[in-house]
């Protein structure tokens, strides 16, 4: 006995195209959704990812954002919102966003990460530096190369030749590529 399976072919999820890398087929999917499924949490976040796939930055923060109004406990959505902000020179929102998740998980690795970043564009080098120096008191079994980079990187910018110097051989040290 033998089934006919010719036509009757699956048609991917968003997320699933998403996950394919497959941005554009979701964007072109979105644009015939309807209303209603804008109250799908997966959804709109699968076309936010699409979007940010795309580099379609203005899209996507309004995707993620939409998706955290569905849930404010979302740490995705949160941090997807955060960087999105951040991409798109929202800083202000950013920080605010960077700093919720760090109310809720002072060591998250992400958020205090892209938030030493923001300080240092922002030229706020001493909060940058302490951001990046929560980062390498977390796991002191492990140097990080980049940590101790963005360090010499801040000190640079503040003229404290000596401390980058320091930081800065310590990077290298871990890493001579």
């Amino acid at each position: 006995c033998s089934l006919s399976v010719s036509g009757q072919e699956q048609i991917p999820t968003l997320q699933e195209l998403v996950n394919r890398k497959q941005f554009a087929a979701v964007v072109m999917r979105a644009g015939s959704l309807t209303p209603a499924d804008s109250a799908d949490y997966a959804t709109m976040s699968a076309i936010g990812q699409a979007y940010e796939g795309l580099l379609q930055y203005k899209d996507a923060y309004v995707c993620y954002s939409h998706c955290y109004q569905m849930d404010t406990t979302s740490y995705d959505a949160l941090s997807s919102v955060a960087r999105m902000a951040m991409n798109m020179g929202k800083a202000a929102v950013a920080q605010e966003c960077f700093q919720k998740i760090l109310q809720n998980d002072s060591t998250d690795f992400f958020a205090n990460y892209q938030l030493g970043r923001l300080y240092a564009q922002l030229g706020d080098y001493e909060n940058a530096i302490q951001r990046f120096d929560v980062l390498r008191n977390q796991d002191t079994t492990v140097v990080n190369p980049v940590i101790y980079r963005n360090i010499a990187d801040c000190y640079m910018k503040m003229n404290s030749i000596g401390a980058a110097t320091i930081c800065y051989f310590q990077a290298y040290d871990v890493n001579r590529e």
